[in-house]
């Protein structure tokens, strides 16, 4: 097979799935309206916790950032590995204050039912290969970021208003983010515009 005809096929089979990735991501959102990760709001809270422990024994400034990055190469190693930072500077310059890995287990659980329903989705490709089919998975994995993120907001509104949070010294213009790794962020929260 040619090169071109590959490309060409991979192109079909990632447009033929557009439709079904929006409805399953859109499915699972609806899931994390009723905030159903606790294990991120603990680990968060656990960050916390370290960084006031920290600030108390003087081995740490203000806090500035509290950031939840995805890190993509995770969908590639099948680990779909998070990490929350504390930063008392701009993110990536220095050390950071505390950090803590969270693996979403719920993902865990969707990926081989997504790919039973995936094979279903791309029946109509004939002799469907496994890296063809890994790779679809991962185009619906990718969007996954939408969903922790939606679960990062729920935590973070409970969190800015728990006492550790309050007792944190914090500089004026502190920050919660959510991005990828080295990547594009995004505010999540500030002391500006909590929601």
């Amino acid at each position: 097979m040619g090169k071109g005809i590959v490309m060409d096929r991979e192109k079909k089979i990632k447009d033929s799935l557009i439709v079904f990735r929006n409805r399953w991501v859109e499915q699972k959102l609806g899931g994390c309206r009723e905030g159903r990760e606790p294990g991120l709001y603990e680990k968060a809270e656990k960050l916390l916790c370290r960084v006031l422990e920290q600030q108390r024994i003087k081995e740490a400034g203000e806090m500035e950032y509290i950031a939840l990055f995805h890190y993509r190469s995770s969908l590639w190693t099948g680990t779909y590995r998070y990490r929350l930072f504390a930063w008392d500077t701009m993110p990536y310059i220095a050390e950071p204050m505390a950090s803590e890995d969270w693996i979403p287990e719920w993902i865990y659980e969707d990926v081989p039912l997504l790919r039973e329903q995936m094979k279903q989705e791309l029946k109509p490709f004939v002799r469907l290969n496994d890296y063809e089919l890994d790779g679809a998975v991962r185009t619906v994995l990718e969007e996954y970021t939408k969903i922790v993120e939606a679960e990062w907001f729920h935590a973070v509104m409970g969190l800015v208003q728990t006492e550790v949070f309050q007792e944190i010294t914090k500089k004026e213009s502190w920050r919660i983010l959510f991005g990828t790794y080295m990547d594009e962020m995004r505010i999540v929260a500030s002391k500006d515009n909590r929601w």
